[in-house]
């Protein structure tokens, strides 16, 4: 079974969040070796690690199995946004993270479609985080709408929702109804959430099954533990979807984009 992780940071400085140690690039191709992972999305985030586009990507070019996501540092559109993708397409990434809750969650929402539009007018796949701030005075069930509605406004661009709403994806597997260009990734949901979020995979598996992928959120969890949740719900989705699951719709969503001409 091809095992592909859809959601995995390693900083630059190996150094994670809240104080914590975290995952140098070079530690996690070795992790992804040695649990028969062949491949994951090495996605940076703002202010993490010390994250820079330059150093992020070239930290990644000695390990094949990491596929580089830029992190968008900023959500003030205009010259501060122009530089910022400028640098991220001279270094030679295909996909960029926006992560609301790091970059200033209220503000990055408002401007949520208009970063994703200068993403997709570049060529460029968004990933976004769908993790809702549940601290906010904006209901998590507004933000699941006003970032899916983002999505939506440019059918054209690629996507892959982070985590996928948590606790409630149904406004992003929506949008994936027929179009390829949209994966759920259901890193950390999965995991934290078995018992919620299992048969709500099952359930979009069954009308969308190359719509759905897993990730480890990592260094937050082990593949141990995401291989466990992969083999605890593997029965209910059937072979072919718990393949499409495990690793095959994400190859096949970065083939897609990878034979998309990019722009410049």
């Amino acid at each position: 079974m091809l095992l592909l992780d859809s959601c995995a940071h390693p900083t630059c400085d190996g150094r994670w969040t809240q104080g914590r140690t975290g995952v140098t690039h070079a530690e996690l191709a070795a992790d992804l070796a040695a649990n028969g992972w062949q491949g994951a999305l090495a996605i940076g985030l703002p202010d993490v690690g010390g994250y820079d586009h330059s150093v992020f990507m070239d930290l990644c070019a000695p390990h094949p199995s990491l596929i580089p996501v830029a992190a968008l540092t900023t959500h003030h559109w205009g010259p501060a946004l122009d530089s910022d993708l400028d640098e991220i397409q001279e270094c030679g990434y295909r996909i960029v993270k926006i992560h609301p809750r790091l970059l200033g969650y209220e503000h990055t929402l408002a401007a949520l479609p208009i970063l994703i539009g200068e993403c997709v007018a570049r060529g460029l796949a968004v990933a976004l985080c769908t993790y809702p701030e549940y601290r906010s005075e904006i209901d998590p069930d507004e933000a699941r709408r006003q970032m899916a509605e983002a999505m939506a406004a440019h059918p054209e661009g690629h996507f892959i929702a982070m985590h996928t709403g948590v606790l409630d994806p149904a406004p992003f597997a929506d949008l994936a109804i027929g179009n390829s260009r949209i994966q759920l990734d259901f890193s950390l949901s999965l995991t934290k959430y078995p018992d919620p979020v299992r048969g709500r995979i099952i359930e979009i598996a069954a009308q969308n099954p190359s719509a759905i992928s897993l990730g480890s959120d990592g260094p937050e969890w082990s593949y141990t533990q995401v291989r466990a949740a992969l083999d605890d719900i593997a029965a209910d989705l059937g072979q072919s979807a718990a393949s499409g699951f495990a690793g095959e719709n994400l190859q096949a969503w970065l083939a897609r984009l990878r034979d998309e001409p990019h722009q410049s």
